[in-house]
This record gives C-alpha cells, sequence and structure tokens, in this order.
C-alpha cells in the first residue's frame, strides 16, 4: 500500500503542480501583458506632451513675430503720416460754400414753402356724411 499511496501522492502533487503552474503563468502572462500597455500608454503621453509643447513653442514664435510686424506698421504709418499730412492743420480740406446744394438741403427749403399752403385734395366745401344739407 505504500508504494500505492506514494503514487497516488504524487499524482495528485503533479495534478496540483501544473494547475499551480498555469495559474501562476496566467497572472504572469496578464502582468506582462499590463506591463507593456502601460509603456506603450506613457509613451504615447510623452509623445503627446511633447507635440503640445512644440505647438506653444511656435505659436509664441509667431506671436512674436506678428507683433514685431505690428511695431513696424505703426512706425511706418507714424512717419509717413507726419510726411504726407497738410502743412497746416488749420485750413479745411474742402470749402462748403464751393459744394453743391445737397440734396437734403433742397428738400428742407422746399417743404419750407408748402408748409403755408394746404394740402392739394383739400376743399373749403363740405363732403360725404356729415354734410348738413338735405338732398
Amino acid at each position: 500500500m505504500n508504494v500505492l499511496n506514494s503514487l497516488i501522492l504524487v499524482a495528485v502533487g503533479l495534478i496540483l503542480g501544473v494547475i499551480l503552474t498555469r495559474l501562476l503563468t496566467k497572472n504572469q502572462k496578464s502582468s506582462a501583458e499590463l506591463q507593456r500597455k502601460l509603456e506603450q500608454t506613457q509613451a504615447e503621453l510623452d509623445a503627446y506632451q511633447k507635440q503640445v509643447n512644440e505647438h506653444f513653442n511656435s505659436s509664441a514664435q509667431l506671436l512674436e513675430e506678428l507683433a514685431l510686424q505690428y511695431q513696424k506698421i505703426y512706425r511706418h504709418m507714424a512717419e509717413q503720416s507726419a510726411t504726407l499730412m497738410v502743412a497746416s492743420v488749420d485750413q479745411p480740406l474742402f470749402d462748403p460754400d464751393k459744394l453743391p446744394m445737397s440734396p437734403k438741403t433742397q428738400d428742407e427749403s422746399e417743404s419750407s414753402e408748402l408748409e403755408d399752403q394746404p394740402p392739394k385734395d383739400y376743399t373749403n366745401e363740405r363732403s360725404g356724411i356729415l354734410k348738413s344739407d338735405p338732398i
């Protein structure tokens, strides 16, 4: 019986060993898979952060160039306006007396003449239902 008990114990030990080995290797495989995914995600995050930093650096550089161009335009406009301005600021650019009469002014003068006259469809006679004369 000792030999039979020993063989049974060895068989049970082998079966338990195989089961435990499979469970442990399965856990190791999932652990290795998780580790690989973690490293891949970390690499993607690093690449994204690098891309964001490059974007902000290039944006800052473009804004700086824009500010310099604005300063150049401002200086140019200031210099040219001083050069091209009329010598005397008190001198009007146009003479209002030499301008032709504007349509608004003509309408105003015509309306003042018409204010004294009654409308053209106005009559002094009674008409309509308020007429007091019998037919």
